[in-house]
C-alpha cells in the first residue's frame, strides 16, 4: 500500500513558496486592457486529493492484524460543514492551521541559487526580469506562469532568500495562512457546470474571475472540489490556473485522465440513476445510506492489483473494482442524489478512506470497504454484506481499528469530535451476514449466523420480527432480493420468501455433485449463483436460473408470474396494460368496470387506449384505458364525437343545442353547405350549423333560422324587413320584386319613409314599395317622378306648374320669381 495522499490544509502556507521555487513564470504577451496581467500556473495536487487504498477485513475481521501500538485514540476536532455547506450558499473561508515542515513534502535537496535563478519572469525575449521587481514594458500586458507538475518542488534551507511574488514572503518558519474570503458557492458551482459540460476533450478551461478567488486558496478549492464531486472522476489531479499580479484568480484549466470518454460518463450516470430509481424516497436517512451501503458491498471486489489501483467512483460502479477511495466516493456521490448528507473521511496513518452520515441531528461512520468481507485477502465472498462498520459512532469505530487521530473530512479539515450517538452501534443488522433487503415500503428482512430465520426489522414501528423459518440451517447465507421478492440460499437450495409468516417456496436446487451454493444475486429476472468447491469460489455462468416470471398459459388461461406468482389486478406488462383477475391471475379479456370507470381489454389481453373497434362500432379510449362518452376526440386535423353510450357517432347530432354533422366515417364536417332534403345549412369552422344567426360565406351573406334552416324570401329579422335570393344570398340596392321596386340598404334592411339614394330622394310604403307621383307626407305634399325621385324647383304636373322648395315640400299661396300660387300650389296666370 502506498502512502496516503497527504491534506491540504497541512501544505496551504507552502503552496506558494512550492510553485515559485519548482515552477517556471512565463509573462505572455496579451492585448493592454488596463487591468493587471496575468500569471497562468501549474500545480499538480496528486498528493492532496485522496487516494488511500485502505485493505478491507477478513471474513470475520479477526484475521485483521491489530493497528500497530503507535496508533493511539485520541480527542478530535470536526470542521462543522454541512452538505448544505458544501452545496449551498456560504462564503468559505481558508482554515488556519501550522504548516507540516517542508522536507515532509519529499522535496529534493536544490541549491537555492539555482532555484532562485528558475523564477524569472521574461517580458522580452532579450532580457529576463526577476519576478520580485516585474518590469513595464510597451507590449506586456498578460503574464502566464507554468508550473512543470513532473518536478518536484525543491527543498531549500532558506526559503526566505527565495524570489517571491510582490506581496509575499516564504521563510523556514512559515506562518500559518491568513483567513481569507470568496465565494465557494460559486466557485464549486463554476467547476461543476464546466464539468457537466465537458465536451470530452483533454483539457477545458472554467472561468471563475467572479468569484472573488485569490491564488492563495486555489488548492484548497480544487482539492476539495476533486474529493466531493466523485462524478466527475474523469478529472486529473493536474492542472492550470491563471491569476492577475494584483492576486485575483481568473480561471481553471482541468486536464482529463487519459482514456474517459463521454461515454463513460453517461454509463456513470445511468448506473448512479439505476441505483438511485431503487431508493424509496420516503426512506429515513438510515434506511437510504442502508442500501447504498449493502448495494456498495455487493457490486464492488476490493482492488487486489498493487500496481495498477482504482481509485474512483466509476471503476466501484461501473467496472465492480475498487480501493476505499473508490468505494467512499461512490457512497458519497449516491448519498448527494437521494439528499443524504455524506462525507468522505481519510487517514493518512491508515491510508484508509471511509464516510461520515447524518441521521437526524447526529452524525454516524460507514465503513463499506472493512464490510466487504474477504478470505484471508482472497476474492471477496460474493453476496455476503457485513454491517461491523454500518453507522458507528466515533467511539466504536475507534475500537473497530480506526484508532488514530488524522482523521479529515474530504481531503481539507480536521475530523474526529462528531459522532457521540450510540444508537446504531449494536442494532438489528450488527450480526448480519448478509445484505439487508427491502420489502415493501419500510420493512427490510436481514439474516444472522447458524439459523433459519429470517427476520424483519419495521422502521415504522422500530421493531424486530420473524419474517420465515427455512426448513434447513443457512450454509454461508446469503439473500437477495428486489422489493418485492425475497430469496435466501442454503447449501443447495435458494428459497424465495411469499410473505410474512408464509411458507418458504423452493425456487432452485443445485444438482451439482461437489460444492455447495455460496452466494446468489438477483439481476433483473435471473437469479445468479456461486459454488464453493476446494477452497474456490466459482461463479456460475451455465445452468443459472430464472425465476418463474412472464406469461404462462394454464389450463387455457393466461398468467402473468413474477417467480411463479401469478400477478393480480391492473399490471403493465412491456408497455401496454393487462387486467389480471383478483381472485385467480386470468388474464381478462373483454368489458371492465373497475373503481366504477369503464375499460375495454382486447382478445391479446391488452387494455384498449385510442380508438378500437368492438362488433363493428368504434369507440374511444383515454391514455388511461378510461372508456370516453360525450366527448369530442381530435385526432391530428379531424374531430369526432362519441355519445352517451361510448360509440362514435355518424350523421346529424344535436350536442349542446348545436347541430353538427358526422360523416361515414365519423368525421365531424367544417366550413361546408349540408342540404337536407330540400332544406339547406351551413356548418362554420367549429363543426356547428349557423343558428339564429347572419352569415358571411365568401362574399354573400346569408340568415339561418332558430332551426338552423337557411330562408329565403322576405324575412323580418329583429322587427326589420330584408329579402333573400332564393340562393339564400341576401340582397342589397334596388330589387324589383313581384313588379315593385324596393331599396335594400348595404346592410340589407329595407327602406320605408323619406330616403336619399345617392343624390336623388325616394319615398318608400310601409310595405317598402317605391312610391311615385303625389305624395302626403307629414301634411306636405311632394313630388316623386317615374322613377320615383323627389322633385324641387318648377315642376310641371298634368298640365299645371308647381314649385317645390329645396325640401321637396310643395308650396302654395305664394308668390315664387313673381309668380303667384294658388292653394292648390298651382301657378296662376
Amino acid at each position: 500500500m502506498f502512502m496516503l495522499r497527504k491534506r491540504f490544509e497541512a501544505a496551504l502556507s507552502m503552496i506558494l513558496a512550492v510553485s515559485m521555487i519548482a515552477g517556471n513564470v512565463v509573462f505572455a504577451d496579451t492585448p493592454d486592457n488596463g487591468d493587471d496581467d496575468v500569471v497562468e500556473v501549474s500545480v499538480d495536487v496528486s498528493d492532496y486529493v485522496i487516494q488511500a487504498g485502505g485493505t478491507p477485513g477478513s471474513d470475520d475481521l479477526d484475521d485483521i492484524d491489530d493497528i500497530p501500538e503507535e496508533y493511539v485514540s485520541g480527542d478530535y476536532d470536526i470542521y462543522e460543514e454541512t452538505l448544505e455547506d458544501r452545496e449551498g450558499g456560504k462564503n468559505s473561508l481558508r482554515p488556519d492551521g501550522e504548516p507540516e515542515d517542508v522536507q515532509d513534502e519529499d522535496i529534493a535537496k536544490e541549491d537555492p541559487a539555482d532555484a532562485a535563478e528558475e523564477q524569472t519572469v521574461v517580458t522580452s525575449e532579450e532580457e529576463p526580469v526577476d519576478i520580485t521587481e516585474p518590469q513595464e514594458t510597451e507590449e506586456t500586458a498578460e503574464q502566464e506562469t507554468e508550473q512543470d507538475t513532473e518536478q518536484e518542488p525543491q527543498e531549500t534551507e532558506d526559503l526566505s532568500e527565495e524570489p517571491v511574488g510582490d506581496d509575499e514572503e516564504v521563510t523556514e518558519e512559515a506562518e500559518a495562512p491568513v483567513y481569507t474570503a470568496y465565494n465557494e458557492t460559486s466557485v464549486m458551482n463554476a467547476l461543476a457546470e464546466a464539468c457537466r459540460n465537458w465536451d470530452g476533450s483533454s483539457q477545458f478551461v472554467v472561468d471563475v474571475s467572479s468569484c472573488g478567488l485569490v491564488r492563495e486558496d486555489t488548492k484548497e478549492v480544487y482539492v476539495k472540489f476533486m474529493n466531493t464531486h466523485g462524478e466527475f472522476f474523469f478529472l486529473s489531479p493536474q492542472y492550470k490556473y491563471s491569476y492577475k499580479t494584483s492576486g485575483a484568480v481568473t480561471k481553471y484549466t482541468l486536464n482529463v485522465l487519459p482514456g474517459f470518454t463521454k461515454s463513460d460518463v453517461n454509463k456513470f450516470n445511468t448506473k448512479v440513476n439505476e441505483i438511485v430509481g431503487n431508493i424509496n424516497s420516503s426512506w429515513s436517512a438510515v434506511e437510504k445510506a442502508l442500501y447504498i451501503h449493502d448495494y456498495i458491498v455487493t457490486h464492488c471486489s476490493y482492488d487486489e492489483d498493487p500496481d495498477n489501483y482504482h481509485y474512483n467512483a466509476y471503476d466501484c460502479l461501473i467496472n465492480g473494482s475498487a480501493v476505499c477511495q473508490g468505494y467512499s466516493m461512490a457512497f458519497d456521490h449516491i448519498a448527494s442524489k437521494v439528499g443524504l448528507d455524506s462525507w468522505l473521511i481519510s487517514s493518512k496513518d491508515l491510508d484508509h478512506a471511509w464516510n461520515m452520515v447524518k441521521a437526524g441531528s447526529n452524525y454516524y461512520f460507514i465503513d463499506s470497504t472493512w464490510d466487504d468481507p474477504m478470505y484471508n485477502y482472497k476474492p471477496l465472498y460474493p453476496g455476503f454484506c457485513k454491517h461491523e462498520y454500518f453507522l458507528l459512532s466515533n467511539a466504536k469505530m475507534h475500537k473497530n481499528k480506526h484508532n488514530v487521530d488524522d482523521w479529515i473530512i474530504d481531503g481539507s479539515e480536521a475530523c474526529g469530535s462528531k459522532g457521540t450517538d450510540t444508537t446504531y452501534d449494536s442494532y438489528f443488522w450488527s450480526e448480519s451476514v448478509a445484505r439487508v433487503v427491502p420489502v415493501g415500503s419500510r420493512n427490510w428482512c436481514y439474516i444472522t449466523k447458524d439459523s433459519k430465520t429470517v427476520s424483519v426489522y419495521d422502521f415504522t414501528s422500530n421493531s424486530s420480527s420473524t419474517y420465515a423459518t427455512l426448513p434447513e440451517s443457512f450454509y454461508n447465507a446469503s439473500m437477495t432480493g428486489n422489493g418485492t421478492l425475497v430469496f435466501v440460499s442454503t447449501a443447495k437450495k435458494v428459497y424465495r420468501l411469499p410473505g410474512k409468516g408464509q411458507t418458504p417456496e423452493l425456487a432452485f436446487t443445485y444438482t451439482g455433485t461437489a460444492g455447495k451454493i455460496f452466494g446468489i444475486d438477483l439481476e433483473g429476472n435471473t437469479l445468479r449463483y456461486y459454488i464453493y468447491k476446494d477452497n474456490q469460489i466459482t461463479f456460475v455462468t451455465s445452468g443459472v436460473f430464472e425465476i418463474n416470471s412472464g406469461w404462462v398459459k394454464m389450463e387455457g388461461a393466461w398468467y402473468y408470474c413474477i417467480d411463479g406468482e401469478p400477478v393480480k389486478g391492473l399490471k403493465e406488462i412491456g408497455g401496454d396494460t393487462y387486467y389480471l383477475d383478483e381472485t385467480t391471475g386470468a388474464m381478462f379479456t373483454g368489458w371492465k368496470i373497475i373503481d366504477g370507470k369503464q375499460y375495454f381489454f382486447k382478445g391479446n389481453g391488452v387494455m384498449a387506449k385510442g380508438w378500437a373497434s368492438i362488433e363493428n362500432e368504434w369507440y374511444y379510449f383515454a391514455a388511461d384505458g378510461v372508456q370516453v362518452k360525450n366527448e369530442f376526440v381530435k385526432s391530428g386535423s379531424k374531430t369526432y364525437y362519441i355519445g352517451s353510450n361510448g360509440k362514435m357517432v355518424t350523421g346529424w347530432n344535436t350536442i349542446n343545442g348545436l347541430k353538427y354533422f358526422f360523416n361515414s366515417d365519423g368525421e365531424m364536417e367544417k366550413s361546408c353547405w349540408k342540404k337536407v332534403g330540400t332544406k339547406w345549412y351551413y356548418l362554420n369552422s367549429y363543426g356547428s350549423a349557423v343558428k339564429s344567426n347572419f352569415y358571411k360565406v365568401g362574399s354573400d351573406t346569408y340568415y339561418f333560422d332558430k332551426d338552423s334552416v337557411m330562408v329565403t324570401g322576405w324575412q323580418q329579422i329583429g322587427g326589420v324587413w330584408y329579402y333573400f335570393a332564393s340562393s339564400g344570398a341576401m340582397k342589397t340596392g334596388w330589387q324589383k320584386i313581384s313588379k315593385v321596386w324596393y331599396y335594400l340598404g348595404t346592410d340589407g334592411k329595407m327602406a320605408t319613409g323619406l330616403t336619399k339614394i345617392g343624390k336623388n330622394t325616394c319615398f318608400f310604403k310601409s310595405s317598402g314599395a317605391m312610391a311615385t307621383g303625389w305624395q302626403q307626407i307629414d301634411g306636405n305634399w311632394y313630388y316623386f317622378n317615374s322613377s320615383g325621385y323627389m322633385q324641387t324647383g318648377w315642376t310641371k304636373v298634368s298640365g299645371k306648374w308647381y314649385y317645390m322648395n329645396s325640401s321637396g315640400v310643395m308650396l302654395k299661396n305664394t308668390t315664387v320669381d313673381g309668380y303667384k300660387l294658388g292653394p292648390d300650389g298651382a301657378w296662376k296666370k
